[in-house]
């Protein structure tokens, strides 16, 4: 028998005849608790990874962007101990001199290791913080009723403020962001901001309010607005991709005296005429190869979209034809599936927009960051759209290595424009 059948087959062997109790005594037995007593848990953790563990209806959830583990519930053992059910992972939490819980110490699969709770203030409390050269935060903000969540890093803070609008909806970013910000942070005091129903701000409280377009809007100005009266600054430099731009394009056009210059990364301009030229696009690369699954299941597909289900094929070919590795499509459907529940009436209200008959002038500095394969936000409308808007000052940027996701595939160029191009033609 070859050694890892065998290995494989002597272990079900051993679980088959272990005698039922020592089965069952190696999963803790789930402890009921007060909301008050499991509310006491929730908070960000950090160190080997960063954990995020929230409350839902009665329900605690852990998520760590770090290793890619999404939102899954975890059980208390008792008032100081938490574990997880998909896996042997076993969480003690420990008390500081304030009666909460400061450290966790973790028996993950057998490996130890302890993650701290990251205590995040108000940014009121830094002033003395900003005043110093240079500056690495975390903070939250009360924004539109809740507390929201930023980091700020800069080496010198008598440089000019970059806001950075991430995209999805709900695709945080302030995990990795350093991979595509670490040379802006030498020329701008650059600024995440995890928005509301995203990442950390989602692990501090959720919205009160339902989701749409314009709370997400005023959220943008009431950071744009606070952030420049605590670092004594006028203007700002502001950064959108995808789904960010739409928040940039309504800040740009309602408050053009607030930005040095809006730079649309990936933009969304027409996105209900994007979508349907992908999806023709898709469907004769279809008949072409004689492919009869992407036909049949691109034929479901209605622009705009119905369903999750709809977007889901949508995507899955798209991805596909632009080479992008999705792996086990049945993930990509449960994220898409999970993804909608939160964000996909919000998603198809951004569609409605088109920009090239709202917008026709913005009176700020304006330059787009457009991938030469980007089918998502489909390169030719955004080509289109610069060649008609009215701006002060206006330039497209091809990058011809990437789709969609720019600061992802080519972080280092699309700084240096930022830095060698854009900086000295707009700043002081």
């Amino acid at each position: 028998m070859h050694r890892l059948n065998y290995f494989v087959v002597v272990g079900l062997l051993l679980v088959r005849f272990l005698p039922l109790q020592a089965q069952v005594n190696k999963e803790p037995k789930i402890t009921k608790l007060s909301n008050a007593q499991l509310k006491k848990f929730t908070g960000v953790y950090d160190g080997k990874l960063k954990a995020i563990i929230t409350l839902s209806n009665g329900q605690l959830q852990a998520e760590s962007p770090t290793v890619n583990l999404p939102k899954t519930n975890i059980f208390p053992s008792d008032d100081h101990h938490l574990f997880l059910k998909i896996m042997d992972a076993k969480f003690e939490f420990v008390e500081g001199p304030d009666g909460n819980f400061e450290t966790v110490i973790a028996d993950d699969e057998g490996e130890h290791y302890e993650l701290k709770r990251v205590i995040i203030n108000d940014i009121n409390f830094y002033r003395n913080v900003i005043n110093m050269k240079s500056v690495n935060i975390q903070a939250f903000l009360h924004i539109g009723g809740i507390k929201q969540y930023i980091t700020i890093k800069g080496q010198d803070n008598s440089k000019p403020l970059l806001l950075f609008l991430h995209g999805g909806p709900g695709g945080a970013v302030t995990e990795h962001a350093d991979g595509f910000t670490d040379k802006l942070q030498k020329e701008f005091i650059v600024v995440q901001w995890d928005q509301r129903e995203s990442g950390t701000t989602l692990a501090l409280n959720h919205s009160p309010v339902p989701l749409n377009v314009k709370l997400f809007q005023n959220d943008t100005h009431d950071l744009i607005d606070s952030l420049l009266k605590q670092f004594h600054k006028k203007k700002i430099y502001l950064v959108g991709h995808s789904w960010g731009t739409s928040l940039g394009f309504y800040i740009a056009d309602k408050y053009p005296q607030l930005l040095y210059a809006f730079i649309a990364i990936s933009p969304v301009i027409n996105q209900l005429e994007s979508e349907q030229l992908s999806l023709d696009l898709l469907k004769a690369k279809a008949k072409q190869t004689n492919n009869t699954v992407e036909t049949k299941e691109l034929a479901t597909v209605k622009i705009p979209f119905e369903n999750p289900d709809q977007l889901y094929y949508h995507r899955k070919w798209l991805f596909a034809f632009s080479g992008q590795e999705i792996g086990d499509t049945a993930s990509l459907r449960d994220f898409i599936t999970t993804w909608s529940a939160t964000w996909f009436k919000i998603g198809m209200e951004s569609f409605k927009v088109n920009l090239i008959r709202e917008l026709p002038s913005i009176k700020c500095p304006v330059y787009f960051f457009v991938g030469r394969k980007d089918y998502q936000t489909n390169f030719t409308i955004s080509e289109r759209y610069l060649k008609k808007l009215k701006a002060p000052k206006k330039r497209l940027f091809w990058f011809e290595n990437s789709g969609h996701g720019i600061p992802d595939t080519e972080p280092v160029l699309m700084q240096d424009i930022i830095i060698g191009k854009i900086l000295p033609e707009t700043g002081l």
